[in-house]
């Protein structure tokens, strides 16, 4: 279900057999911001290649996904082609599981970043790697 960003109520009503009934009310804020990013394998074996996937609640104008190493370093990066920033589907970006000047990763763990600019600004998910 695809509900639209801003405020939203939920009221929930219950009644038992006796007729004793009772309501409770919620209210909310939906974002657009929510983005999913996971990668497979995870755990992945060094040299090997991964795939990192994601998906958009909103169009986003421009992204671009980076990896980096436990030191705060790009490994990767990748600008993501218009294509791959429409909303509501699964992207898949394949990666051959190596660093910026072709080496396989060593063990370790890294972290990958999106980063898009929707009509929100910019909004970003994160996900760990285990490279073993």
């Amino acid at each position: 279900m695809n509900l639209p960003v801003g405020s939203q109520r939920l009221t929930v009503g219950v009644r038992d057999a006796a007729g004793n009934e009772t309501r409770m009310e919620l209210t909310y804020q939906v974002s657009g911001a929510a983005l999913s990013l996971v990668n497979y394998p995870n755990p992945v074996k060094s040299g090997n290649p991964l795939r990192l996937k994601y998906v958009l609640d909103q169009g986003a104008s421009e992204g671009k996904i980076m990896v980096f190493d436990a030191a705060g370093e790009v490994v990767y990066f990748n600008e993501l082609q218009s294509n791959q920033l429409a909303p509501g589907f699964e992207h898949l970006v394949e990666w051959d599981g190596k660093d910026l000047m072709g080496n396989p990763l060593p063990r370790g763990v890294y972290f990958a970043l999106l980063s898009v600019e929707t009509a929100e600004g910019t909004q970003k998910a994160r996900h760990k790697i285990a490279v073993r």
